[in-house]
């Protein structure tokens, strides 16, 4: 039997939902969505040049087919085009007090726990502000996700861990404000639903922000990991993933700035393939893990195929790694195969000792949490 990724520690939520998770969660919802549907529609037309005809993923016996044409990246595009698709599951499960997120969230477990995942760390954004989060607080948000961790995994007997990573704005004023709130939640929370809560993470766009803004927030979040070590969040940072809008130096020096902020994990960092320089550094001069996402990268990253992939270089020039899935269900992908493409690249027994030390990259471990429990 193949292996498979026990230890997943770069996973977006909704990035986990198939299409026929898309499918069904909206199948009673999606006519409340017709604002929020025409959106999405016009935005893919924008990056595909054809409308998706939403409306017939649910009027039409091939309605499920039809939205995994339109949902589904198995071929590389760019960045934005990604986004466009992922936008229709965020347009049918909207953050609200009606808590669709909190179906979701347990039908990916659910999906993780079969696969038979053992500890996964969901990244989930912060609320944003739109009319559907009129009154609805940081506490609703958290509690709900927590709560619903709490209970899945008392029902797994042991077998099954998920954990969640905040992500934040890449706005570092709103950054230090949301940060503010978390560890406001934290103080006013039990430890048994606070400590599924283990990690801040800063995603989305990387090109047009300048990583060291985000200066302030990192050091306020390694100064009160240091003065409250059992309420220690890991710090995580996409970076070094897209290089489509400037030069490989831009992209190396984000993940350089990723790594200076003192972030325990770096997400995807594929533009250090490019400088050894910059990987001998990160090798022996830092303790920062690199989040590999193998089939991610090679339909948003603009890595060619899998044996271009970094994850060799990584491994062999000592730098730390993690494999992870980061967004299985639109990327058709799960954790079997990405340890299959991982298996392929950098051989069956190097590829079973990565794999193996993965959970001693878990947030709670880099963190500091666990020691100070």
């Amino acid at each position: 039997m193949t292996g498979l990724i026990l230890t997943d520690l770069h996973v977006h939520l909704y990035g986990c939902l198939r299409p026929v998770d898309v499918w069904e969660l909206g199948r009673d919802s999606w006519k409340n969505r017709v604002e929020r549907l025409e959106a999405y529609a016009g935005r893919l037309e924008l990056c595909a040049g054809t409308r998706p005809p939403w409306p017939d993923y649910w009027r039409t016996s091939t309605g499920v087919e039809t939205l995994a044409e339109n949902y589904l990246c198995t071929r590389a595009m760019r960045f934005e085009e990604f986004e466009a698709r992922f936008a229709l599951a965020i347009a049918l499960f909207p953050v609200s007090h009606e808590r669709d997120d909190l179906r979701v969230l347990r039908r990916v477990m659910e999906t993780h726990r079969a696969e038979g995942r053992r500890h996964v760390e969901y990244r989930y954004v912060y609320p944003p502000r739109t009319p559907l989060t009129t009154n609805y607080t940081i506490k609703e948000h958290l509690d709900g996700v927590c709560e619903i961790m709490r209970l899945f995994a008392a029902e797994s007997s042991g077998t099954f861990e998920p954990r969640l990573a905040m992500s934040l704005s890449r706005n570092p004023v709103e950054a230090l404000t949301q940060y503010a709130n978390l560890k406001a939640w934290q103080a006013a929370t039990p430890e048994d639903t606070r400590k599924y809560l283990t990690a801040i993470d800063f995603s989305g766009y990387e090109e047009t922000t300048d990583v060291m803004t985000l200066e302030p927030v990192c050091r306020q979040i390694h100064a009160d990991n240091a003065s409250h070590p059992r309420h220690a969040l890991a710090l995580l940072i996409h970076a070094g993933e897209t290089m489509e809008k400037g030069s490989v130096e831009q992209a190396v020096a984000r993940v350089m700035g990723a790594v200076n902020l003192g972030a325990h994990r770096v997400g995807h960092a594929v533009a250090l393939g490019f400088s050894p320089e910059a990987r001998r550094h990160v090798a022996t001069r830092s303790s920062c893990v690199i989040e590999s996402c193998i089939t991610s990268n090679l339909i948003v990253a603009g890595v060619p195929d899998a044996t271009s992939h970094p994850v060799r270089e990584f491994v062999a020039e000592g730098l730390s790694i993690c494999l992870a899935t980061d967004d299985p269900g639109i990327f058709a992908t799960d954790a079997r195969k990405e340890y299959q493409v991982a298996e392929t690249i950098l051989g069956r027994d190097t590829c079973a000792r990565v794999n193996a030390r993965s959970p001693d990259f878990r947030s709670e471990v880099l963190s500091g949490r666990l020691r100070a429990m």
